[in-house]
């Protein structure tokens, strides 16, 4: 496994770098969580700019046609931050499935706003919060004429609330159709969650008309198979960012031990503190060598299902574990949604089942290992 990287790609890992630092610092970043503000508009037309949404789609639908590690690399840094909002969704899987599911011409209609960071949406696939699969997909679609008709609701849509678009599936006649729903729409009802979780919404459809021009790859197509292709190629690009979360933490987190005095010493002395900054690390350098073991299987032309969950098992766990162990050598500081270790403890939690969580991602890498009888 060569994990060196180009004169190019270093570039473009210290460019997204000086992005971050720039545009997002962390007392701002603090601030977004803090008050909600977590769709920051300029910001995601800036990452537009830089290439940086939907760089992963490949550039016959329209997209970036950037490799999967270039795309890790940017975010990764995107993740220390962390940038809030959509990301994920509108800058990375939403292009991905638009580029698997989409016709020529619905790619060439919406992939440009998309990448631009003029067009943001939100990702609602499954209907419940944990859990992912066909089956968690409850939404039912009714064929109309020109179009269909959504019902249903939407549980834990992430900024469902502050983008125009939604990229909807839902059950046709035993097929998954994937619809682009106007959040504006008759009949959209958006609601939100109150809590830890920033930026939550829960979507109720009621008989929401879509046009089937709307509809990715139009009526009398199942979907599903498209989704779960572009999943399995965002997801090591997610755990990235994931990764990119977890170092930042354990950086800060040294920094502290290093600075905080009790008792007439640096807290770094305290063999109990020097136990939870040793679990954060072993979590984070876990996370980044599954990984880019995965990115670099995929990019060599080996894409392995097992180590793509994997990849995303681990870095999931790894990016909340690591909130919890800065938390307990940050104590009551740690806990002031001033403080930037705020933010990535409600965005660990925030993304913790987004996609399916870490126990969801382990059964689909052992079913890829060891293949059951009939399953």
């Amino acid at each position: 496994m060569d994990l060196s990287l180009s004169e190019n790609e270093l570039l473009l890992q210290s460019t997204a770098r000086t992005f971050v630092e720039s545009e997002a610092p962390p007392h701002d970043v603090a601030q977004w969580f803090k008050k909600g503000d977590t769709v920051q508009a300029d910001l995601y037309r800036t990452m537009g700019a830089s290439g940086w949404l939907g760089m992963l789609a490949p550039i016959s639908s329209g997209g970036g046609g950037s490799t999967m590690l270039e795309c890790a690399l940017v975010y990764e840094q995107l993740g220390a931050a962390p940038i809030p909002g959509p990301l994920l969704s509108s800058g990375l899987i939403v292009p991905l499935i638009l580029a698997e599911a989409g016709t020529a011409e619905q790619q060439a209609r919406l992939m440009p706003g998309i990448r631009s960071g003029e067009e943001l949406y939100a990702l609602a696939v499954s209907d419940r919060y944990m859990g992912w699969g066909r089956s968690t997909i409850e939404t039912v679609a009714t064929e109309v004429a020109g179009g269909v008709q959504l019902t249903g609701r939407k549980s834990i849509v992430h900024d469902a609330g502050h983008v125009p678009w939604m990229l909807c599936a839902a059950q046709l006649g035993g097929d998954v159709v994937l619809a682009v729903v106007d959040l504006d729409a008759e009949g959209v009802n958006v609601r939100e969650e109150k809590g830890l979780l920033v930026s939550a919404f829960e979507i109720e459809l009621n008989s929401v008309y879509v046009p089937e021009q709307q509809v990715l790859g139009g009526l009398g197509t199942d979907q599903w198979d498209d989704v779960e292709m572009a999943i399995r190629k965002a997801l090591p690009v997610a755990a990235a960012y994931y990764v990119g979360g977890g170092q930042r933490i354990l950086d800060f987190t040294i920094d502290y031990t290093n600075e905080r005095v009790v008792f007439g010493q640096y807290i770094g002395r305290f063999q109990r503190v020097q136990d939870h900054v040793v679990e954060l690390a072993n979590h984070v350098d876990g996370a980044r060598w599954v990984t880019y073991e995965a990115i670099w299987k995929a990019d060599s032309g080996h894409m392995d299902t097992a180590a793509v969950h994997e990849s995303a098992a681990v870095a999931g766990r790894a990016y909340f574990e690591a909130t919890n162990y800065s938390h307990m050598v940050f104590a009551g500081p740690g806990t002031n949604y001033d403080h930037p270790l705020m933010a990535h403890s409600v965005n660990a939690r925030m993304h913790y089942q987004f996609l399916g969580g870490p126990e969801y991602h382990k059964r689909r890498m052992m079913d890829a290992l060891y293949p059951r009888p009939g399953g």
